[in-house]
């Protein structure tokens, strides 16, 4: 857990995982600013990159967060996640077994409220 901001931002889970809003030239920061200034900087995937077939969108669509800071772009649109209810879990990552079917629905046993 960080201490603080900086602690924060020079993370090895956050460094570099977003762009900085300022360029490499401008940024007051320089050359150990906690932001990416170009896409080589960038410690994450660049989905938007890939190609947009059914692999895509199985396995890589809203799986990593968004390493732009600005607000000016169609979220709905965009290929990564912004929040927690846009973040989708890995595939591959997961045991997902199709021929593993629910014990209730082998039983037969229809689940009709959650606390059942």
């Amino acid at each position: 857990m960080a201490h603080s901001n900086v602690e924060r931002l020079y993370h090895l889970e956050k460094y570099k995982t977003k762009f900085c809003s300022s360029t490499a030239q401008d940024c007051p920061y320089g050359q150990i600013c906690s932001f990416a200034h170009s896409e080589r900087d960038l410690k994450t995937r660049l989905i938007h990159k890939y190609p947009k077939n059914n692999d895509f969108y199985m396995y890589y669509f809203k799986t990593e967060w968004c390493p732009y800071l600005t607000n000016e772009h169609n979220k709905a649109k965009c290929e990564y996640a912004h929040n927690w209810q846009d973040f989708r879990r890995k595939p591959h990552l997961f045991d997902y077994d199709p021929r593993e079917l629910c014990q209730n629905w082998q039983g037969g046993t229809f689940i009709g409220y959650y606390h059942q």
